[in-house]
């Protein structure tokens, strides 16, 4: 995820885009797609992890807890 996004960052293609991440209205997808978005912007951006929490903290009631992207039951 975190490579294939910031090759999207750098294409000249994409200059001057906008991209957006959109995960899913589902409540197990929501978690899966704030952790990406979390693990992207503290490797890349080199946020802190106290800013991101705080970046994500509107979202936070309806966020479940983190679940694995396995099949069965978490």
């Amino acid at each position: 995820y975190i490579r294939e996004l910031v090759r999207l960052m750098v294409d000249p293609e994409y200059k001057g885009m906008k991209l957006y991440h959109y995960c899913s209205d589902a409540y197990d997808k929501k978690a899966n797609g704030a952790f990406l978005m979390g693990c992207f912007m503290m490797q890349v951006l080199k946020m802190k992890s106290e800013r991101v929490w705080k970046m994500f903290g509107e979202y936070h009631n309806i966020i479940i807890p983190y679940r694995d992207a396995s099949y069965g039951d978490c």
